[in-house]
């Protein structure tokens, strides 16, 4: 019997100053710091569904961030707090049908042979927003990351904030 393979194609690696392991796991709402959520509060008024998870990363020290899992206007989101609650970056999920026009073809043009099936609108604590974009071909899988004029990063014009975690659980 054979196993079926699947492989992860990166247009740009992942910075390999980022964690080298995180742990994921749900709290609730009563163990978020209370500063925390009133940052989120004042940040998202119109969120619902809000579920608060803790994650801590481990690289040469380690880190905590709260991370909020709501929806938005219809769309699946995160935000990610530092321990003392600065905001560090919140991300928008959408389908490919969503993904704004000039990023779905930037993606389709340097590897047309790949199908866009979803991407992120990723917008860092500096306030300048980025995009994700999740490709396949069969069982290989493709990230990419722009600006949003859809302009590819390469891995050193890519803001850490970006790359980091990217793996982190939907």
């Amino acid at each position: 019997m054979l196993a079926a393979a699947s492989s992860i194609i990166y247009a740009q690696p992942a910075n390999p100053k980022g964690p080298q392991s995180i742990n994921f796991e749900k709290i609730d709402t009563s163990n978020v710091p209370s500063h925390i959520k009133a940052k989120f509060e004042s940040t998202f008024e119109g969120a619902t569904a809000v579920r608060w998870e803790k994650h801590t990363m481990q690289s040469n020290k380690e880190y905590l961030r709260y991370v909020a899992v709501f929806t938005e206007g219809g769309v699946r989101s995160r935000a990610r707090y530092a321990e003392d609650g600065t905001p560090l970056s919140s991300s928008k999920y959408y389908g490919a049908i969503k993904l704004p026009e000039p990023i779905k073809v930037a993606a389709k043009k340097k590897y047309p042979d790949f199908n866009v099936v979803s991407g992120e609108e990723i917008t860092l604590k500096n306030g300048k927003s980025y995009y994700r974009v999740r490709s396949r071909k069969g069982a290989a899988k493709m990230i990419q990351y722009f600006d949003v004029d859809g302009n590819e990063l390469s891995k050193e014009k890519a803001p850490a904030g970006l790359i980091d975690g990217e793996e982190e659980g939907n």
